[in-house]
């Protein structure tokens, strides 16, 4: 079993400037990535998409995850005309599947497709197929960067396979390696979204934003997610992760 001694070693060790700047951009990403992960997750989420209008919408949303996010899946709770809406993501998001039972509609979401999403929400399909930023992006650079009064190593990083982005930039908190804000720009080099995570706690271990809000800079409309309710490390049948369950949601 691992003690508590040698966490609060490395806690310190870490907090030392000079430690701290001797990590590669790469292991900021990784830590980046490994503090918000954990083997099963079930979630209950409020989206509220605010259009270019001022107007707004708002949905309950539920989500399940294994694996770290290599496997999850989604249903809309309400209102009533999006309920049993449902998204399916496997493989770390390399292969997705909507459905909208409206229409009795099951897709599978080519790669070209990713950039679309779901009710006309900010968060892309590619936004929100979960996987890992350590094995779908490389990162080139790394400074140090104030943002709203917290020191922060910034990263620049490209994807590794195909994506809607062609460069990510990341304020990752120097101390606690949450991520406070993710610049996205496209294949044209235009800054398209900008993502801001806050509220961030630590549910069972695992960091959390309690809050994130996904700017659309080309359309000028938002979307904000909350979370209601956070479980980790509860039991997640593999059942869940199926073109069966989503239809019959």
């Amino acid at each position: 079993m691992r003690t508590i001694l040698p966490t609060l070693f490395a806690a310190a060790l870490f907090s030392l400037p000079g430690i701290a700047n001797a990590l590669t951009p790469a292991e900021v990403l990784a830590k980046a990535d490994a503090i918000q992960k954990s083997d099963t997750a079930h979630i209950l989420m409020e989206q509220t998409i605010t259009t270019t209008s001022g107007a707004t919408r708002t949905f309950k949303i539920e989500s399940w995850s294994k694996g770290g996010d290599d496997q999850s899946v989604m249903r809309f709770i309400s209102p009533a005309p999006s309920a049993g809406i449902g998204m399916l993501s496997l493989e770390g998001g390399d292969v997705m599947w909507a459905y909208f039972p409206d229409s009795d509609d099951l897709r599978k979401i080519a790669s070209s497709a990713r950039n679309g999403s779901m009710e006309g929400s900010d968060f892309s399909y590619e936004d929100m197929s979960g996987g890992s930023w350590e094995e779908d992006w490389t990162t080139t650079e790394m400074v140090t960067e104030d943002l709203n009064g917290r020191s922060c190593h910034k990263l620049t990083a490209t994807p590794k396979g195909n994506s809607s982005y062609a460069v990510m930039h990341a304020w990752v908190d120097a101390e606690t390696f949450v991520t406070h804000q993710v610049h996205y720009i496209d294949k044209k080099d235009r800054h398209v979204k900008t993502l801001e995570m806050a509220n961030w706690e630590q549910i069972s271990g695992t960091w959390t934003p309690r809050k994130m809000v996904m700017h659309n800079l080309k359309r000028g409309s938002q979307t904000s997610i909350e979370m209601i309710e956070v479980a980790y490390g509860v039991d997640v049948e593999d059942s869940l992760f199926t073109t069966d369950f989503i239809t019959s949601m």
